[in-house]
């Protein structure tokens, strides 16, 4: 096993080692514990009944943590987990003492209700909308899931924009497919929600159903062979993004900053690792076929490579870029990622290419 491999193996040991770690706490911490817990429901109650004016049935309550590299230590705010009508949401709340300066998403469903309401009479055709905009930040993985658009002023109906970013940043997403968002060009009925610096609502056009369950909300080229073009809008202004994807052979690419007539792509029989100097290859087997590269601009290329295509893909199969030495006539393999997971449909690389330069990709196996 070399060094890389096992940094990698240690790393992993220690972390599991960290976030499985037993909490010790001696018996009077433990009873502050329950007395800061019972306080904090008592609270969650007050407060909801002073926001809503009704009673929320109380279905679990979790202490948070402070997590360490080695340790954990509790802190005195509480996530209330409640019910009110079938409506389960969270209040997220002090227990040091009695007050009401909590936050919950009770009403994030309403928020997110009118948001898709404003966005359906712009564009009609939304299949999905998603809201991060929260006053609760918070590393302690059992409720970070969960302390997710949660605010503490009340929303009436009309003053979503205020509830929304009342957060230190507000990001929605509003998900179409196969739309044409040009009319988006010339409005700003957004403006209200984008008076920040980090707010932004972006809108997404999957190729297909099937695409949206694919890909995920990034609006970057990592997600460009499922979409086929956003629209993102910011303070500043909106910013339009096509994006038009290539195929060759068994996979396709993506090519920022020029267009696929840029580029040539070819499949050819790669050089063995052997006759490569070194970089760590030596050892390496072949894991899948080779295809050269070369553009007339410098641009960046991405690949969505099968991971079908990768023989025996896994931790130990990596992408490699084999450029070929001023010097010599030997090729290297430039530095690259490890596949890690094996359920992925597509594997996706990018590299820079410099007009004329003379390369070619390949996956690698090290093991």
């Amino acid at each position: 096993m070399n060094v890389k491999k096992l940094i990698a193996v240690l790393g992993c040991v220690l972390m599991t080692f960290s976030l499985t770690s037993c909490i010790r706490e001696s018996k009077e911490q433990k009873k502050l514990n329950s007395q800061h817990i019972e306080t904090a429901k008592e609270n969650a109650r007050n407060y909801i009944m002073q926001k809503y004016g009704f009673e929320a049935e109380i279905t679990d309550a979790e202490l948070e943590y402070k997590q360490g590299i080695l340790s954990a230590s509790p802190l005195t705010t509480v996530f209330v987990r409640m019910n009110h009508n079938g409506r389960n949401f969270g209040v997220y709340i002090d227990g040091s003492s009695s007050n009401t300066d909590g936050y919950d998403n009770y009403q994030a469903e309403d928020l997110q209700a009118a948001v898709w309401e404003e966005c359906e009479s712009l564009i009609p055709g939304v299949s999905s909308i998603f809201i991060s905009s929260s006053e609760v930040s918070t590393g302690y993985d059992p409720i970070e899931a969960e302390c997710k658009n949660m605010h503490h002023e009340y929303f009436d109906g009309t003053n979503a924009a205020d509830v929304l970013l009342s957060a230190s940043s507000c990001s929605i997403t509003v998900c179409y497919v196969n739309t044409d968002f040009s009319a988006l060009q010339d409005t700003h009925l957004f403006d209200k929600f984008c008076v920040g610096d980090c707010d932004t609502v972006s809108f997404i056009s999957y190729r297909s159903e099937a695409d949206q369950t694919l890909g995920s909300l990034d609006t970057g080229p990592e997600n460009a062979l499922y979409v086929d073009c956003c629209y993102t809008l910011t303070n500043s202004g909106g910013t339009m993004q096509s994006y038009e994807i290539g195929e060759y052979d068994y996979f396709y690419y993506y090519v920022k900053d020029g267009n696929l007539s840029d580029v040539s792509i070819s499949k050819i029989t790669p050089d063995y690792p052997y006759n490569w100097d070194g970089h760590g290859s030596s050892n390496a087997e072949i894991a899948s076929d080779a295809f050269s590269v070369s553009s007339n601009k410098d641009c960046t290329v991405y690949i969505y490579f099968p991971t079908d295509k990768i023989k025996n893909y896994g931790y130990y199969t990596r992408f490699a870029i084999c450029r070929r030495s001023e010097e010599e006539t030997k090729f290297s393999s430039s530095s690259s990622s490890y596949i890690q997971t094996t359920t992925r449909h597509y594997h996706i690389e990018n590299f820079k290419i410099k007009s004329d330069e003379d390369f070619y990709f390949v996956f690698l196996d090290d093991r």
